[in-house]
Parts: structure tokens; sequence; C-alpha cells
């Protein structure tokens, strides 16, 4: 198993940070960001990793989620296993938008 598989699955058996329940960027909860970015992601790299191209308006907002975990990731507030959390995502993102 690669380092991105590992992740991928590590990622995938986590839950999601009780912390960042609370917390939104641009009005938009972290939760929902994770849930909309986390349901592309999954359709791209399902339970192996291996990315799979993602059709036009998924991929626009699959670009738009990954600038909101971006700016999640530069919040004072998220600490820890939460900024953890999110840098995966945005690992991910960028994968799957790289191809």
């Amino acid at each position: 198993m690669g380092d991105f598989e590992d992740l991928w699955r590590l990622h995938q058996n986590a839950q999601f940070p009780p912390s960042c329940l609370p917390l939104s960027v641009d009005g938009v909860r972290l939760v929902k960001i994770d849930a909309a970015a986390g349901a592309i992601l999954t359709a791209s790299l399902r339970t192996d990793a291996v990315v799979r191209p993602l059709d036009p308006a998924k991929r626009a907002d699959l670009e738009r989620h990954r600038e909101l975990i971006r700016k999640a990731l530069l919040e004072p507030t998220l600490e820890g296993e939460a900024k953890a959390y999110f840098e995966r995502l945005a690992v991910f993102s960028e994968r799957v938008l790289r191809g």
C-alpha cells in the first residue's frame, strides 16, 4: 500500500472532529464542506484511492470546496486533529483535481 492509499483509508475511518461542528467559513458550516467534498472525493477515489475523472460539474464543485477548505485551514480555531482532518481533505482534493 502506498502512502496516499494509507492516508485515504485513515481518513475514511476518521470521525468528523466534534470541535468543528459549530465552525463556518464564508457562511458555510465545516460539516457541510466536509460532506460535499467527501462525497465527490469518494466518487473519485472509492475504496482503492485510485483517482477517477470527475464530470465538469463535480470538478467545479470540488474546486469551490477546495477553496473553502483552504480558508478553513487558515482559521486559528482549527487545531490538532481538526486541522489534520482538513489538511487531509486538502491533499485529497488537490490530487483528484490534478487527475
